[in-house]
């Protein structure tokens, strides 16, 4: 019995710390104003199909069903994750750098 239990405890143990590291990575992100821009142009199309598809289960949903309300919450999920999870490939703009002085020599 114990050792049916055991694979159970662990995963629901790690899986306490994935939340907090992928929660941590939602704050940090909405701290910074130019990786929530990139995220929202950046996912606009996945951004667009979840709010329409979350205003169709609206219109034309029944409420006092499971699927309406496990079809909201899906796309309100893919909201937040598509605006707020940690971009792979955002490079902020750094600015124009300043070339480095070199001499030249004039023979």
């Amino acid at each position: 019995m114990v050792a049916s239990i055991n694979p159970i405890a662990q995963a629901c143990y790690f899986s306490g710390f994935e939340y907090f590291e992928v929660f941590g990575g939602y704050l940090d992100t909405m701290k910074n104003p130019g990786e929530l821009t990139y995220n929202l142009f950046h996912n606009m199309g996945n951004i667009y199909d979840a709010l329409t598809d979350m205003i169709d289960a609206i219109r034309f949903g029944d409420p006092t069903s499971r699927a309406y309300w496990y079809r909201i919450g899906k796309d309100i999920g893919v909201m937040v994750n598509m605006i707020s999870y940690v971009p792979v490939n955002y490079k902020p703009y750094v600015g124009p750098t300043k070339p480095k002085n070199s001499t030249i020599f004039l023979y």
